[in-house]
């Protein structure tokens, strides 16, 4: 059966906000966004837990919004992955990848309010995030 091929062998087993802090000046005017994410794994055999920390800070100080997502996944092998690479680079790359539109979506919530325009996140490639990290470190 074809859509049984296709499964993916990971899973997110959970996802949660542990921190959400939002401020604001009275009136914003449109401005410019400074966007910084921080990625931390724990990657175990089979199980990842994946910390995002996002903080957006407008350049003229309007507004200030932090966030931290968790989430842990399961690596179920399939036959389409056997080897211990792939199954490293799914578990550290597809797990960020997957937690992303969550924290879009959070933002967006949080900043729809009587005078503010939505902030909505641009996509992030995440091989170019994991690899910056990987330099600062």
């Amino acid at each position: 059966m074809i859509e049984e091929k296709c499964r993916s062998g990971l899973r997110l087993d959970y996802l949660y906000f542990t921190d959400i802090h939002c401020a604001r000046k009275q009136k914003i005017d449109k401005t410019l966004l400074n966007v910084n994410y921080e990625v931390k794994q724990k990657i175990d055999g089979n199980e990842a837990l994946v910390s995002i920390i996002t903080d957006v800070k407008a350049q003229n100080d309007g507004i200030t919004l932090s966030l931290t997502a968790i989430g842990k996944f399961t690596f179920v092998e399939t036959e389409n992955v056997q080897e211990e690479s792939i199954k490293n680079d799914i578990l550290k790359y597809s797990t960020v990848t997957i937690i992303m539109p969550y924290i879009r979506s959070q933002v967006s919530i949080l900043t729809t309010q009587p005078d503010l325009t939505p902030i909505l996140l641009q996509p992030v490639d995440v091989t170019l995030l994991m690899a910056q990290q990987a330099e600062n470190m």
